[in-house]
């Protein structure tokens, strides 16, 4: 997800959808002018130039279709799109780029105690579908950091 003052935007496989921050989505179709005058620059990354080895992959099915997510532990938007949407995708690997935002206070120590699982992908599902924090792990180097500057490069 990538925030501006006003809406959310996913980029999903296809394009892009606009939430309010309601989170209801936004046709894009019915805003050309949104689209032409504010992200004619956005630019869309290559897949292959995301650093995957600082995300936490969940593959379901096959595992044939990707997707990269940047998520807050602690966001209920977040929580909204792991439960309703991508708990239900099939033959997808899923891409979680830990994600804290400076509003959510705890955010970092939950990313951090969810990167340093003995299972990653499994800790994430838990907390994000059932609210069950791994216990403290052993220490290691989550990356952050460097995947909040990667969120706001994009």
């Amino acid at each position: 997800m990538f925030f501006n003052t006003k809406n959310f935007v996913i980029l999903a496989l296809t394009g892009m959808l606009l939430c309010n921050a309601t989170g209801a989505p936004t046709v894009l179709a019915d805003q050309p002018s949104f689209r032409t005058r504010q992200y004619t620059d956005f630019g869309r990354p290559r897949f292959s130039s995301l650093p995957i080895s600082q995300a936490i992959k969940t593959v379901r099915g096959n595992g044939s279709r990707h997707v990269a997510v940047f998520s807050d532990p602690d966001c209920p938007y977040c929580r909204k799109l792991e439960s309703d949407t991508l708990s239900k995708l099939d033959n997808v690997t899923i891409y979680t780029f830990l994600f804290p935002l400076e509003q959510h206070a705890d955010a970092n120590r939950k990313a951090a105690l969810i990167w340093c699982a003995p299972d990653p992908s499994r800790a994430w599902q838990s907390w994000m579908l059932e609210q069950r924090l791994p216990v403290a792990a052993p220490s290691c180097a989550p990356p952050i950091a460097a995947n909040i500057s990667l969120g706001h490069a994009l």
